[in-house]
């Protein structure tokens, strides 16, 4: 069944449709990035960390009329949940806000359904429309999508960006040598994977490392954990852009659970790193104003990042 669902949207994700999504990336980091060089001191998550992956994967699933406030809160709300670092309450709280969003989707696929375009939104219409899967589930992938989309890719960016201002040798090598700059987003991948596990069942008695474990159990597997794992990775708390396999790293999932929003992940990092340092002469935080993680124990993600950026 899983392999059902993902095949029906995974075409719609490949690689070649992202790359045809990088000139309206461009555009709208250009305007960011012009926007954060007016001020002295930028907040970077609020100027350009959350606003380009919200927009590309509003735009990628083909949303109509999208408030993209209100789609980036209804990602952030969707971790939220999963964070484990808030009360009982607040998670209801989170859970009504949900199906506000979960009503507005499905009036979205209706849309869709009556008219499926050729994007990924009318690639679950027309699963459903064929009888692959019902509303529910069409609209939950779609849940999925957008906060996968919105909250992993902002992780990301914050990351990266955190790692370059504390980073100044490794800031300017970069500009001498942009095209390393897909390898350094590998590299900030291992180090600050976005989410810092996944849970997952297992479905029949195994063994790894040699620990026996009974089937129908709950495993926790601790991305970062594996991504600095010294038997695979040579100095694994350094940056190493000479990675034989820069790739190796597990931030993305393994196997058929992968994340399918790979490719537009990484071109959307490329482009922000790539414009930012072509636009800038230092990056550095704000000592006045101190970086702040969002109160997660699953997300890795940064709530504020207070840079200061000097035009180039």
């Amino acid at each position: 069944m899983h392999a059902l669902h993902r095949n029906t949207v995974f075409p719609e994700l490949v690689a070649k449709r992202m790359a045809e999504l990088e000139p309206d990336i461009f555009d709208i980091v250009n305007g960011c990035v012009t926007r954060a060089l007016a001020n002295r001191t930028t907040e970077f998550m609020t100027e350009i960390g959350n606003v380009v992956p919200i927009t590309m994967i509003s735009r990628l699933i083909g949303f109509h009329d999208s408030n993209l406030d209100q789609l980036l809160s209804a990602a952030f709300d969707s971790t939220a949940m999963l964070g484990s670092t808030i009360s009982i309450d607040e998670l209801m709280e989170l859970i009504g806000r949900v199906g506000v969003i979960q009503i507005w989707l499905a009036e979205q696929l209706a849309r869709a359904v009556k008219h499926p375009g050729e994007d990924l939104l009318g690639a679950v219409a027309s699963g459903v429309r064929d009888g692959v899967f019902g509303e529910f589930e069409a609209t939950t992938i779609l849940h999925t999508l957008l906060s996968a989309g919105g909250e992993s890719t902002t992780s990301l960016l914050g990351n990266a960006v955190r790692i370059l201002a504390e980073h100044n040798d490794l800031q300017e090598h970069l500009r001498q040598n942009p095209e390393q700059i897909p390898t350094f987003v590998e590299e900030a991948l291992r180090l600050e994977p976005p989410f810092r596990y996944h849970m997952r069942i297992v479905p029949k008695d195994t063994v790894i490392g040699a620990v026996d474990i009974p089937a129908g159990s709950t495993v926790l597997l601790l991305w970062g954990a594996a991504n600095r794992d010294a038997s695979v990775f040579e100095r694994p708390d350094e940056i190493d852009l000479e990675r034989p396999i820069p790739r190796r790293h597990v931030a993305f999932g393994r196997g058929i659970h992968h994340c399918v929003g790979a490719p537009l992940a990484r071109i959307e990092a490329r482009i922000v790193l790539s414009v930012l340092l072509e636009r800038t002469s230092s990056i550095t935080l704000d000592r006045e104003h101190a970086p702040r993680w969002a109160n997660s124990l699953m997300v890795r993600r940064h709530e504020h990042l207070p840079v200061r950026l000097v035009r180039r």
